[in-house]
């Protein structure tokens, strides 16, 4: 038995020695120190290299950047809440909307311009057209969106900015919708509906809502030039005294002729909703200073 364990030495010593290990990576436990403690020691050295998350209960895993960390942090992090101020909706409290442009998506999706919102600041009742005449600082993008008039029907454009001399070309594209995607049988039994947009049943021509009969403009760029020229009283330009600058001066702007009104006529008080409609700036008008939020 013995000549025979010696003929196999090779398996003797394969089973009898342990594998060659590298020796700079071996952890060995000693009765001074329990492997356990050696573990913990371990997961110490390597922490230095991790972020971890400190609020008490997170159970998160350390993170390897700083940046996750720092993300991973948000959610700790009390979320502001916006709720629709609508009488009578629901999406308010833990209902409400996380960020703000859901709440301006919503306020244009589920409620109409005749929906009457109640201020958070003055607790003023104003319906959702007039909003950004009310609050034209809180208002953002409110002021800007434009939907389309027919009923169920979703379309809808965002016309914020001004480029030179035109709007953009978001409120035309409405006009261009109206035209290619509803037929004029379809527009003709809203006529009501779409007169009280500012647009034309038939031709979807901007109409003026002071002039008799009202005249159609191809464009709100048109009508906007018409307004200017003929029932606004105020300065031309905001930059040069005699008015003789170039049609593309950003003195021109709408937003800053509009608050420069000197008088408001009695034809442009009565017809201001219907021009608000058409022009988005025309909230800078002081034709609206006796619905201002006094809070803002």
């Amino acid at each position: 038995m013995v000549m025979w364990a010696a003929t196999n030495h090779s398996w003797r010593q394969d089973v009898l020695e342990p594998p060659s290990l590298d020796q700079s990576v071996m952890t060995w436990a000693t009765a001074d120190q329990p492997y356990e403690d050696i573990q913990s020691d371990e997961l110490i050295r390597n922490r230095t290299t991790l972020h971890t998350c400190h609020v008490t209960g997170c159970k998160a895993r350390p993170f390897k950047r700083r940046g996750d960390l720092k993300r991973h942090s948000r959610k700790h992090e009390p979320q502001q809440i916006y709720i629709c101020s609508a009488i009578d909706c629901d999406r308010r409290g833990t209902n409400g909307f996380t960020r703000r442009d859901k709440l301006f998506d919503h306020m244009l999706a589920g409620h109409d311009e005749t929906t009457i919102f109640v201020c958070s600041a003055c607790k003023l009742h104003v319906p959702r057209d007039l909003m950004p005449a009310h609050t034209p600082s809180n208002s953002g993008n409110l002021a800007y969106y434009r939907t389309c008039p027919l009923p169920r029907c979703s379309f809808k454009v965002h016309a914020g900015g001004y480029n030179g001399s035109t709007y953009v070309e978001a409120l035309n594209g409405l006009q261009a919708h109206l035209s290619q995607k509803h037929d004029v049988k379809a527009r003709l039994c809203f006529a009501d509906l779409l007169k009280q947009r500012g647009y034309d049943a038939e031709t979807c021509s901007i109409i003026c809502p002071i002039c008799v009969p009202g005249y159609g403009f191809p464009n709100h760029q048109a009508f906007y030039e018409h307004f200017m020229g003929s029932h606004f009283l105020g300065p031309v330009c905001g930059e040069h005294a005699d008015a003789m600058c170039s049609c593309f001066c950003p003195g021109r702007l709408p937003s800053w002729r509009f608050a420069k009104s000197t008088l408001v006529p009695e034809e442009v008080r009565r017809h201001c909703r219907a021009i608000l409609r058409v022009l988005p700036d025309f909230k800078q008008h002081p034709v609206w200073a006796d619905i201002k939020c006094s809070q803002s």
